[in-house]
C-alpha cells in the first residue's frame, strides 16, 4: 500500500487570472509616482561641510541650488525633447525629469563663502563653518542715577 500525500489547497489560476495580473502590473507602474532622488555624499573636511550629489543628465543652467545658514534647497529641472513634425519615434524613453532635495547642516554656515561646481553630472557644494559669534557685552545701568542726571 503506498501511503497518501495530501496537498495543501492550491488555488485554481486560469488564464485569465494570469491576463488580469499582468494589466494591474502594467497599470500600476504608470499610475505610482515614483519619487527622484539623487545619490549624495555628505561629510565635514576641515572647517567646510561638503555635499557631492549625482545629477546624471542635468547641465549646469538646470540646477537651482539655495543655500541658507542651515541649510540647503537643490533643485533641477530638464525638459523633454521638443516634439517635431518631421519625427517619426519609435522609442521615445527621455521625459521631463525632476528633482529636489533639502539638506540641513549640523551646524549654521556662513552662505557667502560657499562654493559649488558642477562637472559630469557631479553637483559638489563647500560650505564654511560660520565662525562662533561673540556674546555682546551690555552695561548695565541704574535708572535711578538716570533720572538725577542734569540736563544740558
Amino acid at each position: 500500500m503506498t501511503p497518501m500525500i495530501r496537498r495543501k489547497n492550491v488555488p485554481y489560476v486560469t488564464p485569465w487570472d494570469l491576463l488580469d495580473h499582468e494589466f494591474q502590473n502594467l497599470f500600476d507602474g504608470f499610475l505610482r509616482q515614483e519619487e527622484q532622488t539623487a545619490a549624495m555624499d555628505f561629510y565635514r573636511q576641515g572647517d567646510s561641510f561638503v555635499a557631492e550629489i549625482e545629477l546624471p543628465g542635468f547641465e549646469p543652467k538646470d540646477v537651482d541650488l539655495r543655500v541658507y545658514r542651515d541649510h540647503f534647497d537643490v533643485t533641477a529641472k530638464r525638459q523633454s525633447c521638443q516634439e517635431s513634425n518631421d519625427r517619426q519615434h519609435f522609442v521615445k524613453e527621455r521625459t521631463a525629469t525632476s528633482f529636489s532635495r533639502s539638506v540641513r547642516f549640523p551646524e549654521p554656515v556662513d552662505p557667502d563663502r560657499v562654493t559649488a561646481s558642477f562637472q559630469s553630472g557631479l553637483l559638489k557644494i563647500a560650505a564654511p563653518v560660520a565662525a562662533a559669534q561673540q556674546a555682546r557685552v551690555i552695561s548695565l545701568c541704574d535708572p535711578e542715577e538716570q533720572k538725577t542726571e542734569p540736563k544740558a
